[in-house]
């Protein structure tokens, strides 16, 4: 329903982001990066994803 031309529906960690609120995004993606690791699995995808969503983190932090 999310990827339907025209849907009205968003991820809502999307949702956060555009709003500039903090998001879940350490608990999803620092978590994947983390087991993939664990387990000697590269994620270069992931990691680029990742550090863009920690430094939104940053600067949607309150201070």
């Amino acid at each position: 329903m999310l990827t339907q031309d025209g849907s009205p529906l968003t991820a809502s960690l999307y949702r956060d982001v555009v709003q500039g609120a903090t998001t879940e995004a350490e608990h999803v993606f620092g978590d994947l990066v983390d087991r993939a690791r664990s387990h000697g699995v590269r994620t270069p995808l992931l990691d680029l994803v990742t550090l863009h969503l920690r430094v939104h983190e940053h600067r949607a932090a309150p201070r």
